[in-house]
């Protein structure tokens, strides 16, 4: 057998065992007990080394060939599909709330508890983690979420069905996204979608437990491929109402993305060109926003919960060491101030990025979109693994291993589920971030075109 056979079997070899080690997850029984919490992050562990082997050893190899690229993706987003959501109880909100607007209730108006929609109660509404509270997330996901709870019922009432359903829209949601992230590979300086579908998080946390980042996607691979073919049309009349609405419709997914207009404003483009993004951005979250948040009382339950959830916090060294020193100053309402000052920290923090420290060059935009999103969501009062799925599909042309590594690591916070009660590990979360702080140095620091980029 020659060198090449060799390289071919050893690539064949890896590939057909990280695409095994998806069925695993399905395989663990879906009861959060330390056992099989242990299990998982063994297996987890394993899987990740597995495929950051293959993108040190077959990188090449795999981001050049969409054939395999397309048989990774499909083959481990079918494999995690029959998987319970047993390490998040997220999913189950998602589906009160469009079993909630299906039947024809305002889902930012009528928490799961109302009197009014008690005749909907079943299982799933025993599986609910926040009974008091209406629908967090914004409008678009709500609709996408009601799409999928529709397609389940139409084989099943159950809960269970509703799940598949809600998954199918994900795993369309993503397919799409894929579809034009490969479209723009002739358009990228940096083209490496390894970086997404080679971490075992992405396909887990997303067609696995069902969370609704996975719809971001879509319009974050229209985007990405919008700026890419742009390029060679920066004139075209249509671009910055395109850019706006791919924006405004992130936004109504998730409301992070829109820190990602910031790049858009500091771009060296006309005063005009940035207005219509504005106008366009705006637009769509009123737009979609108008569906829902006609009732006034839509809009204060939904600005109470955004205030509750900046109030919260897991995974975030920043938050727990700002209420520490809270603390010793005995600053009163401490546990008010610390996510308040957090907020104040992330905004004066997300203008000095963008407007000080990242360059305007358009070519470096999708570099600079990257920061900015990455920043928010590292000064977030909760920094949950699914957090980093759009972090890394965007990644995929810009192309930080550190990024890569930081959020594989920070799945073993789901070792708090590994000892009974459940506490959040404090400890092992600093050494995380430590970590992932020092591998992000010295990627910079190696890396000079990072200088000449900031």
């Amino acid at each position: 057998m020659t060198a090449l056979d060799n390289k071919r079997f050893s690539f064949k070899f890896f590939l057909a065992l990280y695409l095994l080690c998806f069925v695993g997850y399905s395989l663990i029984p879906a009861i959060r007990t330390p056992v099989y919490i242990q299990t998982f992050l063994a297996l987890f562990t394993v899987h990740s080394l597995i495929g950051f082997w293959m993108l040190y050893r077959y990188s090449k190899q795999i981001n050049n060939s969409s054939i395999i690229l397309w048989s990774i993706f499909i083959v481990s987003r079918l494999a995690v599909f029959p998987m319970m959501p047993w390490l998040s109880d997220d999913v189950f909100g998602y589906l009160w709330h469009g079993t909630l607007t299906l039947n024809g209730w305002n889902c930012y108006v009528y928490p799961a508890n109302s009197p009014e929609v008690v005749y909907l109660r079943n299982d799933l509404y025993d599986l609910l983690a926040y009974k008091t509270h209406p629908a967090i997330y914004p409008p678009l996901a709500e609709i996408f979420i009601t799409l999928g709870v529709w397609l389940g019922h139409l084989f099943s009432q159950s809960w269970q069905s509703a799940l598949f359903g809600w998954k199918a829209v994900l795993l369309c949601a993503e397919t799409f996204g894929f579809w034009f992230l490969l479209r723009s590979r002739k358009f990228s300086t940096f083209f490496s979608p390894g970086l997404y579908i080679l971490l075992p998080l992405t396909a887990i946390e997303i067609i696995g437990q069902g969370h609704n980042d996975g719809l971001v996607i879509a319009p974050l691979g229209a985007l990405i491929f919008a700026l890419a073919i742009m390029k060679n049309n920066p004139e075209s009349k249509y671009s910055e109402w395109l850019k706006g609405f791919l924006l405004g419709a992130m936004t109504m997914i998730k409301l992070i993305p829109v820190v990602m207009i910031l790049p858009f404003l500091n771009n060296r483009i006309h005063n005009s060109k940035k207005l219509i993004i504005i106008i366009s951005t705006g637009t769509t979250i009123v737009l979609f926003g108008l569906i829902f948040f006609y009732d006034y009382r839509a809009v204060d339950n939904f600005t109470g919960i955004l205030k509750f959830y900046n109030q919260t916090q897991f995974n975030s060294p920043l938050l727990h060491l700002v209420r520490r020193v809270l603390d010793v100053l005995h600053v009163p309402n401490w546990w008010l101030v610390a996510p308040n000052s957090i907020s104040l920290l992330r905004f004066g923090a997300l203008v000095a990025l963008c407007f000080r420290f990242f360059p305007v060059k358009p070519d470096q935009l999708i570099f600079n979109i990257l920061a900015i999103y990455t920043s928010t969501t590292l000064i977030s009062p909760k920094v949950h693994t699914w957090y980093f799925v759009p972090l890394l599909f965007l990644n995929c042309v810009v192309g930080w291993k550190w990024l890569a590594f930081g959020a594989s690591a920070m799945m073993l916070t789901y070792s708090m589920y590994a000892v009974l009660p459940a506490v959040e590990p404090l400890f092992l979360e600093s050494v995380l971030w430590l970590l992932m702080i020092i591998v992000a140095t010295w990627e910079f620091t190696k890396d000079y075109s990072f200088r000449s980029k900031t």
